[in-house]
């Protein structure tokens, strides 16, 4: 066999050259008209052209990136996956593709996973907040608070006014107990947002931990008015106000979340322990029968009404409730059942 000239390999070589030139700027066309079709929100038609884009150059990355995307607006998580990590096998780099598939791998639960993603695009791009607040939450989900707090933090560098980050580090810092720090950094949020009734719901439950009622009844009243049907605000206002022998008080609050809604067990609950204290019999039956009648298998509502019904003088139907609080496995009925039912 004769020697192959160098000319005959130019000459086999120029024209692959060329049409491989024409291929990647074809698929470099179809590309620009699939981001013009994401763009109009058309996202069928953008996937459409990605995918004639790699089928035309199968390396290239931004074609699975976008359709990656594309397909994360139609809520094909999985398939849009799939797209990101092909993307970073030809661009291991590209932060954007990392972010959104560390985004789609929180929302499938892929918490491992997703905490890797984020910590490359951290390495990568250090002034992607997406990625310390996608991480943090996922350390909180772990219980892993002071690593969530760091990354909040971070994440609060990059964004002094980030209102979910001061409220979510707050969140992470109270289940610290670090009360000092969770009433500020939730005290942040109201300036921020003087509408967000959440943080005032918060600091009320701080300082209603604390055992400071006073001021837990201050803030769950800015949080009442805020949110003008914020019931749990309402409710713990109550409970404070209990705290601090306000009985008349306490119950004008539960009535008034009961009439909002029938369905508020905790309410009623409260509110006929205290017509109990305050002898009004057949006021605290209605109370635990509503709750009954909500939650027909609250056996400490059955042990309440049965000891109204003997406050009543009706020991049949005490005993009744006893025995129901007794079968559902609420064993301070069996007390009872020993006291007034034999």
């Amino acid at each position: 066999m004769g020697k192959i000239s160098v000319k005959s390999i130019i000459y086999f070589i120029i024209p692959f050259f060329f049409i491989l030139k024409g291929c990647m700027s074809e698929a470099e066309e179809y590309f620009k008209l699939g981001l013009e079709k994401f763009h109009e929100a058309d996202y069928w038609g953008a996937i459409n052209y990605f995918n004639k884009s790699i089928e035309l150059d199968s390396l290239y990355a931004d074609s699975y990136m976008y359709a990656g995307k594309a397909q994360k607006e139609l809520n094909f998580l999985r398939s849009a996956n799939e797209n990101y990590s092909k993307a970073l096998i030809y661009d291991p780099e590209k932060s954007d593709a990392l972010l959104d598939r560390g985004m789609i791998n929180l929302t499938l639960k892929n918490y491992d996973q997703a905490v890797e993603d984020f910590t490359r695009v951290i390495e990568l791009d250090p002034g992607r907040i997406q990625a310390f607040l996608g991480r943090a939450y996922i350390y909180d989900i772990k219980e892993k608070y002071e690593e969530a707090i760091y990354d909040y933090s971070s994440a609060l560098l990059l964004d002094p006014s980030n209102e979910k980050a001061f409220f979510n580090r707050a969140m992470a810092k109270s289940k610290i107990w670090d009360r000092e720090g969770a009433i500020g950094d939730f005290l942040k949020v109201t300036t921020i947002n003087p509408l967000n009734e959440e943080a005032y719901f918060h600091i009320g439950n701080e300082y209603f931990t604390a055992e400071n009622y006073k001021e837990a009844i201050l803030f769950f009243s800015v949080a009442v008015d805020v949110g003008k049907d914020f019931l749990d605000a309402l409710y713990m206002r109550a409970e404070a106000k209990r705290k601090l022998k306000l009985v008349k008080d306490a119950v004008n609050d539960y009535s008034i979340i009961v009439n909002k809604d029938s369905t508020y067990v905790d309410a009623f609950m409260s509110r006929g322990e205290i017509k109990t204290e305050l002898k009004d019999y057949k006021g605290a039956l209605i109370d635990f029968s509503a709750v009954i009648k909500v939650q027909p298998e609250n056996g400490k509502a059955y042990v309440l009404r049965g000891e109204t019904y003997i406050k009543l003088k009706n020991k049949k139907n005490a005993c009744r409730d006893f025995s129901k609080a007794g079968d559902l496995g609420y064993f301070a009925a069996y007390e009872k059942i020993r006291k007034y039912c034999r």
